[in-house]
Formats: C-alpha cells, structure tokens, sequence
C-alpha cells in the first residue's frame, strides 16, 4: 500500500507533466481562443504543484495532512461556450484545419486521463485525509478532461459538446 508522501511525490510528477504540457500548447499556438484555454488550464495546474507542494511538505513535517479548499480556476460554462464559439467562426472561415491545435489538445487529453486514472488509484488505494486530498483533484482532473474533449470535438466538428448533441438527425 502507499504511503501519502509517495503518493504526494507521484501526484506532483503528474501535476508538472500536466502543466508544461499546458505551458508549451499556451506557447505553440496562434489561436487566441485555444490559448486562452491553455493558459487557464496551465494556472490550474500551477495551483495543483504549489497545493501539492504544500502538502508534502506538511506531511514531512508533521505527519499529518491539512485538508484546504482545493479552488478552481475553470471558467464558467458561458465562457467556455464564446470561446469555443469564436473558434468555431474563424474555423468556418479558414480553408485549412487546426491540426496544430488538435494535436496539442490530444496530447493534453492523453496527460489528463492518465492523471484521472492515478488519482482515481489513490483515492482507492489511500485513506483518510490522504483520500479526501486525492478525491478532489480526481474531481478537477475529470473536469479538464471533459474541457480538453469538449474541445477536441468542437475541432472536429463532431457535434457533440460535453457529450451532448448539437444537433439530431430524427425530425422534431
């Protein structure tokens, strides 16, 4: 079973993986809505590291974990909504595909599942305030996961939005 330092030395290796994989998306692209989104999600994740940080350092100290108010810095949907709408406009209006955007989005959602999946592994694996720590950042990452998709699928033009339809076939 691990232990809550390991699991915090771990948590912090996935957050930093996380957060360069933002910082250098935010860097790379020229679309200012995708960089706005990268440069949220990289805040976020700079947030993770100094919470994280402090928590392992509590635990060196102390033994004990101090459960504070894990905040996020998500944007509300309607924020979310205009800029995937203004990505959409300037989509319709170039002739050639993003894939620049796409594949730095991939590549974030591929970090952000794995991170979902460690977290999920130590809320099952841990107990206590460790648990309680771990429980809510699994809750934050699935929720930058569904971002990273709802983009993706927005790219992509697959109609969906957070798994719902932007549009049916059958008539109303």
């Amino acid at each position: 079973m691990m232990k809550p330092d390991q699991a915090l030395k771990l948590a912090l290796e996935y957050e930093a993986r996380i957060y360069q994989i933002y910082r250098e998306a935010m860097e790379k692209t020229d679309d200012q809505s995708a960089k706005q989104i990268f440069e949220v999600l990289c805040e976020e994740e700079k947030q993770h590291l100094a919470y994280l940080e402090n928590c392992l350092h509590e635990w060196q100290k102390t033994g004990e974990i101090s459960i504070k108010d894990l905040a996020t810095v998500i944007p509300s949907s309607e924020i979310i909504q205009k800029s995937l709408h203004d990505m959409q406009r300037k989509l319709n209006s170039e002739s050639s595909r993003p894939t620049s955007e796409l594949d730095l989005l991939k590549k974030a959602l591929e970090a952000e599942i794995q991170a979902s999946n460690f977290y999920r592994n130590m809320v099952q694996q841990l107990d206590g305030k460790a648990q309680q720590l771990f429980r809510r950042f699994l809750e934050i990452e699935d929720g930058h996961t569904a971002i990273v998709q709802a983009e993706i699928d927005s790219l992509n033009k697959w109609g969906f939005w957070f798994d719902i339809a932007e549009f049916r076939l059958e008539n109303q």
